[in-house]
């Protein structure tokens, strides 16, 4: 592409989650057992919210497994975590915390949970949420979240849900996992590949509108 110097700006709607590879968070094969019931991939900083989690998880009624993978951040470390786990002591729940993951390992992992869990009150744009749609895992996502996290959320890809109903969401959506299809729509929406097209046209637009010449693609 040659450069369309002093072209004007041309806004386009894409975020560090529409950067997101689609073949390296591919799902499990339809036969692979799932690990985890619900997976959270955040670190361990008071907005993530999992206190919320943990208590709601008090009213669920089945035996669940949850995975948390995070970081530390804001003095909090995963000990913090644990101490909240026990405060809402639920014996039908088990909590597997992991850190520091790497992006090879993270794929496998949220792929082998049943559902995401995304409580932030406030984020920009969330790349694990829309890794976890590509690994085929729909997601519960909080309603009146500010960003980018609520506009990805749809029949195909999870649920909204309100604090007070969140365990009635969790139990909801593990029993009808089979009714969301969130890779089909993240392949058709968004990811490195739609997000390269899109830039490749608003760059060629840009260029043939200043009357310059394209010779390459992005």
């Amino acid at each position: 592409f040659v450069a369309a110097v002093g072209a004007p700006l041309v806004p386009l709607r894409l975020g560090p989650a529409d950067w997101v590879n689609a073949e390296l968070f591919r799902p499990k094969e339809p036969a692979a057992p799932k690990t985890h019931d619900l997976v959270m991939v955040a670190n361990w900083s008071p907005q993530k919210r999992h206190a919320l989690l943990f208590k709601a998880l008090r009213q669920v009624q089945r035996d669940l497994r949850v995975l948390l993978i995070g970081f530390p951040w804001a003095d909090r470390t995963a000990a913090d975590v644990r101490a909240e786990v026990a405060a809402f002591g639920n014996p039908r729940v088990h909590v597997d915390i992991l850190e520091q993951v790497p992006q090879a390992e993270l794929a496998g992992l949220v792929g082998a949970c049943k559902a995401f869990v995304f409580l932030n009150r406030k984020e920009g744009d969330n790349k694990a949420l829309v890794q976890a749609m590509f690994a085929h895992v729909p997601a519960i996502v909080y309603d009146r979240t500010v960003g980018g996290a609520r506009s990805r959320i749809n029949a195909s890809t999870g649920i909204l849900s309100s604090d007070e109903a969140l365990a009635q969401n969790i139990e909801y959506m593990l029993d009808h996992l089979a009714d969301f299809a969130p890779r089909a729509w993240a392949t058709a929406h968004t990811g490195s590949e739609n997000a390269t097209r899109l830039l490749d046209a608003a760059l060629r637009s840009a260029a043939v509108a200043q009357g310059r010449p394209c010779t390459e693609s992005v």
